[in-house]
């Protein structure tokens, strides 16, 4: 199974530890409330809205070293635009494994 790591943040701060932080810092804010967002509108079933936040949670992805899911997260979110929603648990795992991960950074 594919596990979150810092490698992109490490490479997008060149070693700039104070960038690391403030980079690190923002997903910690962001990512909690893009989580209930998403949460929020797909136990609603705004398929238009989910896709939207799902487009915004998988750079996420991709920034937490997680391709594989960032793969899931593109056909998620072109599914979600034609009004199915086949890969939510799936997507709520990755997005529970990847809370956890920000959380101990």
């Amino acid at each position: 199974m594919e596990m979150p790591n810092t490698n992109y943040i490490d490479s997008v701060a060149g070693g700039d530890d104070a960038f690391r932080t403030k980079f690190i810092a923002i997903l910690k804010t962001e990512y909690p409330d893009e989580i209930a967002h998403y949460k929020k509108v797909q136990s609603a079933q705004d398929f238009t809205s989910t896709a939207s936040i799902v487009h915004k949670l998988k750079h996420k992805l991709n920034v937490c070293g997680m391709q594989e899911a960032y793969g899931l997260a593109v056909k998620y979110e072109e599914e979600l635009k034609v009004q199915r929603d086949r890969h939510h648990a799936e997507f709520v795992k990755i997005l529970d494994q990847v809370d956890e991960f920000i959380k101990s950074l």
